[in-house]
């Protein structure tokens, strides 16, 4: 019986209600409490999500760049040297490479040499130019001299001439005309020569010998040019012609000179002396004035000709006028081949600067194309050199459909993964006009092409600041930009 009373008390339990476990109770309200706040942050989580979606976009590829420049020669040469390697940091204005100059630098060594043959030419025109004007100069300075004393002396003669006349008488005039031809031959021989004319046969000697100088200085400058190689062997045997030709005229001078001082001979003398004692006796009574009359008239007619011969030597040494315009025109035309020489040197110079490859900014070598004794062509790249002075930026690309929200000035978060591990903040400075798909499609509302690439767009992300050395141009970057 009891076990059948335990087992009734056990059916009324079960049938009648029981008390609430207390454990059971407080698990079932932590549950509630972290599924409410999992539930919150899921929401909060999605929220985020869905604004960080809106207000961002992210890059599709990225690579870190730099500011580069190809330098090529300015003409076509083969590559004689080149000094630098990849990686090497440079200066600006430093050499990096050399072009085959040797046939600029032949041609300028001849340049070199006929300037110096024009040189010399402009100085010995130059000093031509001065002798020659002094040698005029002179000239016509003695030559007016000479004329202005032969008028003189001719004005007095004519004033006592004219004096004479008056006093003697009309009918002694053929005898005193055959006495004054004897006394005149006479007193033409007895004076000898006059001192104007040893004179002036002493101006040319000293004339000549002054030529002779400068013709035996022309001589020797001559054979120095030949020995040096500038002048010509015909120029310097005219210039020992005209050395010989003018010995001859300075010992023509001389004897000259020699005669009008050594005067009249003996014999001549003594056969005027009997000429005229035959005449005396056809004339002695004629009045001794006449033959004063005679002598004159024939000592007029001397000075007479020495006017003459005057003005022709005044009117020679005014016509070697012309000598100095043609020689003055002489240096003109060696001074403008010696500016032309120059010119050409010049030219030669500044052509060889163009036989160098100089490095334009402080940078460094990226990459070198060329090698030793290969031929460059004008404007090929031979150098790639990497601009230091611009800072290096960011190149990256975004969907097509995301580029609508992107603009110049918006801010960017750029992460680059490659050996940095660093992340900076940049912006947009410029965006492309042209999208890139890979295989050319993507047409309009496609949202990828047949290879899964979709459209870009070309975006320039420039730092706030220098990007860290470590970070290597050219690897692969990923960022963020912020649209909203």
């Amino acid at each position: 019986m009891p076990e059948e009373s335990n087992a009734y008390a056990l059916r009324r339990e079960s049938r009648t209600p029981g008390t609430p476990d207390p454990a059971a109770g407080k698990w079932r309200r932590r549950l509630t409490l972290w599924g409410s706040v999992l539930g919150v942050l899921l929401v909060v989580g999605g929220i985020s999500a869905i604004w960080y979606h809106v207000c961002h976009v992210r890059t599709l590829s990225a690579r870190v760049r730099a500011a580069v420049l190809e330098l090529s020669p300015r003409v076509d040469a083969r590559l004689l040297e080149i000094s630098v390697k990849e990686k090497q940091m440079v200066r600006q204005g430093e050499i990096l490479a050399r072009l085959d100059d040797s046939e600029l630098q032949s041609a300028l060594e001849a340049s070199l040499a006929e300037k110096s043959i024009r040189e010399s030419a402009y100085h010995q025109a130059e000093a031509r130019e001065r002798l020659t004007k002094a040698q005029v100069a002179a000239d016509i300075a003695m030559a007016e001299a000479q004329l202005a004393v032969a008028k003189a002396e001719r004005e007095s003669l004519g004033a006592q001439l004219a004096s004479l006349r008056k006093k003697l008488p009309e009918e002694i005039h053929q005898a005193e005309t055959s006495l004054a031809k004897r006394q005149a031959e006479f007193d033409l021989l007895s004076a000898g020569s006059r001192f104007e004319e040893i004179e002036a046969a002493k101006v040319r000697v000293a004339s000549a010998k002054e030529t002779l100088a400068l013709c035996e200085l022309d001589v020797r400058q001559s054979s120095e040019l030949v020995q040096q190689g500038i002048d010509s062997q015909y120029t310097l045997e005219v210039r020992k012609t005209r050395l010989e030709t003018q010995k001859l005229a300075l010992r023509e001078a001389e004897l000259q000179l020699a005669k009008l001082e050594a005067g009249p001979r003996k014999e001549e003398i003594e056969a005027a002396r009997k000429g005229l004692e035959t005449e005396e006796g056809n004339v002695r009574l004629a009045k001794l004035g006449e033959v004063e009359v005679a002598k004159l008239e024939k000592t007029l007619a001397i000075r007479e000709a020495e006017v003459t011969e005057a003005e022709a030597q005044l009117g020679q040494a005014q016509a070697r006028k012309e000598e100095v315009a043609i020689i003055t025109q002489q240096v003109t035309s060696a001074k403008a081949e010696l500016e032309k020489a120059e010119a050409t040197v010049a030219g030669r110079r500044a052509a060889l600067t163009d036989m160098t490859v100089v490095c334009p900014v402080d940078g460094m070598v990226t990459r070198v194309y060329v090698k030793t004794g290969e031929l460059c062509k004008k404007a090929s790249p031979i150098l790639m050199v990497s601009d230091l002075s611009e800072p290096r930026w960011i190149e990256a690309y975004v969907d097509e459909k995301d580029a609508q929200s992107v603009a110049p000035g918006q801010t960017a978060v750029v992460y680059v993964p490659a050996n940095s591990y660093d992340t900076v903040t940049a912006k947009v400075t410029q965006m492309g006009l042209h999208t890139q798909t890979l295989d050319g499609g993507g047409g309009v509302g496609a949202a990828a092409t047949q290879y899964g690439q979709p459209d870009r767009v070309w975006v320039k992300l420039l730092p706030d600041e220098p990007l860290p050395e470590r970070v290597i141009t050219g690897t692969t970057a990923r960022g963020v930009i912020r649209v909203r």
